[in-house]
Order: structure tokens, then C-alpha cells, then sequence
């Protein structure tokens, strides 16, 4: 090969290698790449059938068919596959061996033993195959060239076969990093979706928050990695929470390390959410730019309201427990020392009776019907509670005067005696009832609920003294003729 050959070569490798790059920057497929490269080999050496195989990324021990546009594809798809070996033609020996292996004579050469006559029957008498190797020196796969006449190459053609074997290496390793990058994206975006949360970039100098994709889906904009406004994502803070996140991102950029904040979102549907972000600024960024990821934890909010409300609520009810209760009235006491306040107390009457003969479910029921009545016939400043089995307890913090608390207390009993269907029976469930004035009774919240409890037990038992005699005149069970009264 003369000066000028070599010239020539040398430019059309150049020219091959921009083409390569230039089809590996557009995303084609890396078979479309060593394609041609391949067909380059063969217009600088038109002797040449030139393969491309490449080892299997799991076990590493068989070579697959990646390029061989002039080879019948009989041939390829025989070859494709093949076990690499120490002895296992050409292509299996150089990938086993990371070494080019030389085949002058097929027809004699022990390495083509167990395919000899296949190949022969393509009319190859020679080969010779250089391993392709990634930028660490790893074996990735080989470079072939076949000819039909006994032959050895020159330097000039192994020196030919080597660089093909870089620019396949260069090329294979490549596109497998960008493959491993948006397989790596696609993931990222999977699960992003998956657990609502995203990643964010911001610049404090442009005054722009940089969102990925996933972020960009869970803030109802499209799935795709976009740049906001600070106006634009200012807006979609919940008013009530703007001061404070920005309060502390101003801090955090003067004090540094990560940062933190829960904040709601209105997003365009009107539905709002609530976010927890984490980040940190940037290094070297002089404290202009910060990225962090945002996740949504409205389920999260929501669960961990819902075990507030069951942890201070009656599973049954869903009026205030007895834990709740002694809460709310020390902290109403705490406050206003002169303040007015009274408490009801309220006891089922023959809600035993209930149980018995119409079960535990009735009961319930029965207990469920009460609460409601309860809660609709009171002010939405005062509290109830269901303090055991089947007693209540209302608060009417702002009343102090008895006979006041006494209407209240009144109705409250009145709306517990509507008539409930049960079991297919209408009942009216009769109540009996006690109140404490805060100041004038007692001025603590054990002493207001002991003499409130002290009344209404005193108001059963003159329940129970007209209930007998009630019973006695006119024989209907006290299940079914049990009225409220209140004395």
C-alpha cells in the first residue's frame, strides 16, 4: 500500500468515523452503525467480507450477529450464537483469547474443525478477526474479514482491522452508556409516577425552576422536563404557606447545607396537595442555584390526620374520647380563667335492656342514632363526647347561667328521643341528665365532670322510680315505652 493508498484510507476511515458519530448522535440503532462501518471496510479493501460480532452482556460467553451486510444471512444465522473457546474458529478464539487470531487456510486450520465444511461451503478459505474492545480493554465482540482465496494479510489490512475494531468499540460502548442513560430516565420517570415525586433545578439569579418530568405530570403540566417561573410556581403555593417556604429557602442559602419544607400546592384542577421538598445548593454555584427532589404526601397528610382524629375521636360515634375531652376542657380552663363554661352530662337509660334483647348491633345503633342527635342539636362552638359505654358529655364553654345550660342540655335530650328504627323496631331512646357550672360548682375539669356525673345519676334514679310506676300501669315492655325525660 502506497503513500497515497494510505492517504486515501486514512481519509475514508476519517469520513466513516464522522458518519458513525453523526448516526450514534440521532439515535440510530448500533446494528444501522456497524453496518457502516462494515460496508466502509469493504469499498477500502473489496476483497473483504466483513463481519461484526458481539459477546452476549449477561454470561459473556457466546457471540451474536451484529453486522455482516455482504455474508449470506444462512450463514449469519448459523453463526449467531456461537460459544467462544480457545479453539472455536476465528471470531470465538479472538473474543476468548482478547488476541486477533489469524486463519490462512480454512480447509486446514484445526480451529474450523467442527464447522469447516459449513463454511467452506460459502466459498471462505480465509479469515481473520480482530477483538473489539471498550475503553477499559474489555472484550465487547469481534471484527471479522473473510476472503475466498487462501490467504494472510498484510500489516497494512490488520492495521485496517484494528482501527475498524476501535471505531466499533468507540461506537458499541457509546451507545450502550446512552441506552443505560434512558433506560436509567425511563425508570427514573416510572418511578416518579409511581411514588409522585420529582426532581427540581432552581436558579436564583434567572428566577426559574427547572422540573423533570415526573415532577412536571404530578404538577398536571406535560410529561415532560420543563422550566418554570418563579411567578408561575409562586402562584400554585398555597397562600398561607409562601412566607414561610420562602422565609426558610432564603435561610437555608445563607446558612447552607439541606433544607427542608412541607407546603400545599393548588395545582390547575383546583385540587390541592401537599408536598414535602428536600434540597441542598449546588456546589460552586456561589449560592445561586439549589436542586432537590418534591414528593406528594397528601395520603401521607391524610393518614396521619385520619390516626390524629381516631387517636382523639370514639371509633364508634366519631364523637370526641374520654382522653379528648379531659384535653379540650383543661385547655379551655387554661385559657380563661373567669370563663364561663358548663358541662352536660348524659346517661342512656335502659340501654342494657337494648343489648340484651335486641343484641350488640342494635346497640350500636342505637348509640350511633345519639350521636348524631347530639352533634345536630348543638352549637358549633361547644364539644361532645362519648365518655364510656353509653354516656356523653357536652361542653358549652361562653354559658354560665344554669338555666341556660339547662335548654341546652334539654335539647340536646329532646333530639336524643326521636324515634330510631331498630331491628325493625321504632324506639325512642330515654335519656337522663346532669349539669356543672364552672366557677360556681366546681373549678377544675375532675370536680366539673364528678358533679355533673353526681346529678345526672340522681335524675336516673327518679327515671327509674317513674318508670316502674309507668311499667306497673300499663304492661308494655320498657324497651318499647321508654320516653326522654328531663327534670
Amino acid at each position: 500500500m502506497g503513500e497515497s493508498e494510505e492517504l486515501t484510507t486514512s481519509s475514508l476511515v476519517t469520513e466513516t468515523e464522522r458518519s458513525m458519530l453523526e448516526l450514534v448522535a440521532k439515535g440510530a440503532p448500533l446494528g444501522e452503525v456497524l453496518d457502516t462501518l462494515t460496508r466502509a471496510i469493504e469499498r477500502i479493501s473489496p476483497q473483504s467480507l466483513c463481519t461484526i460480532m458481539l459477546l452476549d452482556e449477561v454470561q459473556r460467553c457466546r457471540l451474536l450477529v451484529a453486522s455482516g451486510p455482504s455474508l449470506p444471512q444462512s450463514y449469519l444465522d448459523a453463526a449467531n450464537g456461537l460459544e467462544i473457546g480457545p479453539d472455536v474458529g476465528s471470531c470465538g478464539s479472538a473474543a476468548y483469547r482478547n488476541e486477533t487470531v489469524i486463519v490462512e487456510d480454512i480447509a486446514t486450520d484445526h480451529r474450523f474443525a467442527l464447522a469447516r465444511e459449513f463454511v467452506l461451503s460459502y466459498g471462505l478459505r480465509s479469515c481473520w478477526s480482530q477483538p473489539i474492545r471498550d475503553s477499559r480493554g474489555l472484550v465487547q465482540g469481534t471484527f471479522a474479514t473473510y476472503r475466498r482465496v487462501i490467504s494472510s494479510p498484510r500489516p497494512q489490512e490488520l492495521r485496517l482491522a484494528r482501527v475498524a475494531g476501535q471505531l466499533a468499540g468507540n461506537a458499541i460502548e457509546r451507545i450502550r452508556a446512552e441506552r443505560k442513560l434512558a433506560d436509567a430516565v425511563r425508570s427514573l420517570n416510572l418511578a416518579e409516577q409511581a411514588a409522585r415525586f420529582g426532581i427540581w433545578e432552581a436558579d436564583f439569579e434567572r428566577n426559574t425552576v427547572t422540573v423533570s418530568s415526573g415532577l412536571a405530570a404530578l404538577l398536571e403540566r406535560s410529561p415532560m422536563r420543563c422550566e418554570l417561573s418563579r411567578t408561575v410556581f409562586e402562584a400554585m403555593v398555597h397562600p398561607d404557606d409562601r412566607s414561610a417556604l420562602w422565609s426558610g429557602t432564603e435561610g437555608g442559602r445563607r446558612a447552607g447545607g439541606t433544607m427542608q419544607a412541607e407546603f400545599r400546592l393548588i395545582l390547575p384542577s383546583g385540587a390541592v396537595r401537599w408536598m414535602r421538598s428536600q434540597w441542598m445548593l449546588m456546589p460552586g454555584s456561589e449560592l445561586t442555584r439549589a436542586t432537590g427532589a418534591m414528593i406528594d404526601i397528601t395520603s401521607e397528610r391524610e393518614m396521619l390526620l385520619e390516626m390524629m382524629r381516631r387517636a382523639h375521636h370514639d371509633s364508634l360515634t366519631g364523637l370526641l374520647n374520654r382522653a379528648s375531652l379531659y384535653e379540650s376542657l383543661e385547655k379551655l380552663i387554661a385559657a380563661h380563667s373567669d370563663c364561663a363554661l358548663a358541662v352536660v352530662y348524659i346517661d342512656l337509660d335502659l340501654f342494657k335492656e337494648i343489648n340484651d334483647n335486641l343484641g350488640h348491633a342494635a346497640g350500636d345503633a342505637v348509640l350511633q342514632h345519639v350521636a348524631t342527635q347530639i352533634a345536630t342539636s348543638i352549637r358549633e362552638s361547644d364539644l361532645a363526647a362519648r365518655v364510656g359505654g353509653d354516656e356523653f358529655v357536652i361542653v358549652l364553654p361562653g354559658i354560665s347561667d344554669p338555666a341556660e345550660a339547662r335548654r341546652s342540655a334539654v335539647a340536646a335530650t329532646d333530639a336524643i328521643g326521636r324515634p330510631v328504627s331498630v331491628g325493625g323496631k321504632s324506639l325512642r331512646v330515654e335519656a337522663s341528665l346532669g349539669i356543672s357550672i364552672y366557677g360556681r360548682d366546681a373549678a377544675d375539669t375532675d370536680s366539673l365532670l364528678k358533679i355533673a356525673d353526681e346529678s345526672m345519676y340522681r335524675m336516673k334514679l327518679s327515671h327509674r322510680r317513674d318508670r316502674l310506676a309507668s311499667d306497673q300501669a300499663s304492661g308494655q315492655p320498657a324497651t318499647e315505652t321508654a320516653a326522654s325525660r328531663c327534670a
